[in-house]
């Protein structure tokens, strides 16, 4: 590599493949940890509405403790606050609609249906 060559700073995590499998396979077991804690308590007598501000909430905080060192207010600064606002709104109008369907529909149909956006062809969205 040359002086002028700028090397991407993903290119050695592209050598494994298998460390991807395994992260993938990890992040698959969390969702389900997360759905089954959420179905837990959507289908007791905790309100949805608290089980999603509890999940947005421990989010916050989780990538506030990782993150937030590092970045500071990089972490919150944004080019695009009109965007995000509405970003924030319709996941949270997805992650309510997708816990209260805990309560009428069981979670191995809940998770089927939300994941029918992966057979859409990349054009059509």
């Amino acid at each position: 590599m040359t002086s002028t060559e700028v090397k991407h700073p993903t290119a050695n995590m592209t050598d494994n493949p298998f460390v991807g499998i395994l992260l993938m396979c990890i992040s698959v077991i969390f969702l389900i940890i997360l759905e089954m804690c959420a179905k837990t308590a959507a289908t007791s007598d905790v309100p949805v509405m608290q089980v999603s501000w509890i999940r947005f909430v421990g989010h916050l905080f989780f990538f506030a403790l990782v993150f937030g060192p590092k970045m500071k207010l990089d972490l919150i600064r944004t080019d695009y606050l009109g965007v995000q606002i509405l970003r924030g709104f319709l996941l949270l109008a997805m992650t309510l609609a997708s816990f209260l369907s805990l309560k009428y529909l069981q979670m191995i149909e809940v998770t089927a249906v939300s994941y029918t956006h992966l057979t859409l062809p990349a054009d059509d969205l």
